[in-house]
């Protein structure tokens, strides 16, 4: 899947406005850029892709991406079984407070992409 439209820029409109929930199991996927046009999006769960080096690919600014609403709905992320995976985004994002980090077997992840109103926030790990 790609998605040409929005990449670079933020969109001005949302492809997906109903979606809340996405599960992605066994994909051979490098990323998952179109999230950035999921904006109600509250439960994120990623497992088993092999090739998954990032959630949010390169090409977007911080401001593109908080205008987005990039993960500002999120309660949960779960990334499973990931071996190539190294970051979830490379900006920092503004998670709500209360966001459930689930991470298992992603060697690679060193760090989440907290900014700092974030980082105050309640999280469990």
């Amino acid at each position: 899947m790609k998605i040409i439209q929005g990449i670079g820029r933020a969109p001005n409109y949302f492809c997906f406005p109903n979606l809340v929930d996405v599960w992605v199991p066994e994909c051979g996927l490098s990323d998952l850029s179109w999230l950035v046009l999921v904006s109600k999006l509250r439960k994120l769960s990623v497992a088993y892709c092999d090739s998954m080096e990032r959630i949010i690919g390169d090409g977007f600014e911080r401001e593109e991406l908080a205008d987005s609403g990039l993960f500002s709905r999120l309660e949960y992320l779960g990334l499973f079984n990931l071996p190539k995976l190294t970051s979830i985004c490379d900006q920092a994002l503004s998670f709500p407070q209360g966001v459930l980090f689930r991470v298992r077997e992603c060697p690679g992840l060193r760090k989440l992409p907290l900014d700092s109103s974030s980082a105050r926030g309640s999280f469990e790990v």
